[in-house]
């Protein structure tokens, strides 16, 4: 009996180790469809001749479907089942990167990047429900191992995207080579589904009726905070590149520190999910990454340069841990996974809208003052709200998360 208990005990974990691999190869295709514009916009706008409010729209738009597209993702995941739209958001996601890469016009371009964005937004509502559904026990870990993928794609097309275009490959190159991971992404879901496939009709036995977000002020909460700390991931993303090499914090290459922000992204969204696995109350754990957000900030606001490069891996770490954790709020509040995928849905909608300003913000706040000081300075702001918000974030007790 005991040797059969600790078979089953090692099946468990090497299904749950299987899982875990699996979901992270799936994120990793989620963000160089955004992320590896950044190091190419020049080679982009050069070939085309768009001006930068337009070449803006590339990094913008995928941004904005992110919340858009989000709201609409739960009843197309009732409609035709959660694993079935997921694999197509990948197969549509996929097809663009290459259709962006081959584009001829800059109108072309731009709805080629439509439809990266969209592919990139039907995923995300879809993964949190996934997770609530087959891992609510663990739902940090297995966030933070989503995220992690994501920062890691981050990265690698922050740092890969530039170092292809200049080996001669040239910015098509250099964009469109990210669909191959789409390829991978594919296949890791098809056999990652085929062993943790969804329940359909999971929320019929869930303990309580299933809740609107829009009539929940819980809801709310968690979609504002998200969308604040997503304005400050997102503002970094464009511009933290650039601005380090204006205010000459260190000397690596703009590419490099962009590097190093989406990589301490990723390690540190990971390391939230493990540390915080078993945690009940996560609000400490927020506390800090906001902590760690305002002190980065504020050093490159005050005086860049003074530390290198380590304010740039304080945001990063604070926003890697804020961005695990914030998306396991909706699976902590919720009693099935159909109104987890609503209530993520809800906050990557509300969110994704608030995070698109935050580009444009930074941008223009630079472009008034004429240095990149001041935007950081709106990043302390931003910062301090998200502490400001914590204290309200205590999760609904775990008895009330329990399914008949």
């Amino acid at each position: 009996m005991l040797a059969e208990i600790g078979q089953d005990r090692r099946e468990s974990r090497a299904l749950k180790l299987f899982a875990g691999v699996g979901l992270f190869i799936m994120a990793l295709a989620l963000r160089p469809g955004i992320v590896s514009i950044g190091p190419l916009v020049h080679a982009i706008q050069t070939e085309f001749g768009m001006k930068h409010a337009e070449a803006a729209l590339l990094t913008a738009i995928p941004d904005i479907c992110m919340g858009v597209f989000a709201i609409f993702v739960p009843a197309l995941g009732r409609r035709f089942g959660s694993d079935r739209v997921v694999l197509f958001s990948l197969v549509l996601l996929g097809l663009a990167l290459v259709l962006r890469a081959l584009a001829g016009s800059p109108a072309s371009l731009l709805l080629a990047t439509l439809l990266v964005g969209i592919g990139v937004a039907i995923s995300g509502p879809l993964i949190g429900g996934w997770i609530k559904s087959h891992f609510s026990g663990e739902a940090a870990l297995f966030m933070g191992i989503y995220a992690a993928g994501l920062g890691v794609g981050a990265t690698l097309a922050a740092v890969g995207s530039e170092s292809i275009a200049l080996a001669g490959g040239g910015w098509r190159l250099g964009a469109g080579i990210w669909a191959v991971v789409c390829v991978l992404a594919i296949v890791s879901w098809k056999r990652l589904t085929s062993t943790y496939p969804s329940k359909p009709h999971a929320s019929h036995v869930s303990a309580a009726p299933a809740r609107s977000p829009l009539r929940s002020g819980r809801a709310w909460l968690i979609a504002v905070y998200f969308g604040v700390g997503q304005f400050i991931c997102y503002a970094c993303f464009a511009w933290v590149g650039e601005s380090s090499r204006e205010l000459q914090i260190n000397a690596l290459s703009s590419g490099v520190n962009l590097g190093l922000f989406a990589a301490m992204i990723a390690l540190s969204s990971f390391l939230a999910g493990i540390v915080t696995r078993g945690a009940l109350d996560r609000r400490g754990w927020l506390a800090w990454s906001a902590i760690l957000s305002i002190g980065g900030a504020a050093v490159l606001w005050l005086s860049p340069g003074t530390l290198g490069a380590m304010p740039v891996l304080a945001i990063a770490a604070g926003q890697g841990v804020c961005f695990a954790l914030a998306m396991t709020l909706p699976l902590d509040n919720t009693t099935s996974h159909h109104e987890a995928s609503q209530w993520t849905a809800f906050m990557l909608f509300v969110g994704y809208l608030v995070a698109a300003l935050g580009p444009f913000v930074f941008g223009f706040l630079r472009d008034v003052t004429g240095a990149y000081r001041a935007p950081y300075g709106l990043l302390v702001a931003a910062s301090i709200a998200l502490l400001v918000l914590t204290p309200w974030l205590k999760p609904r007790p775990r008895e009330a998360h329990a399914v008949a």
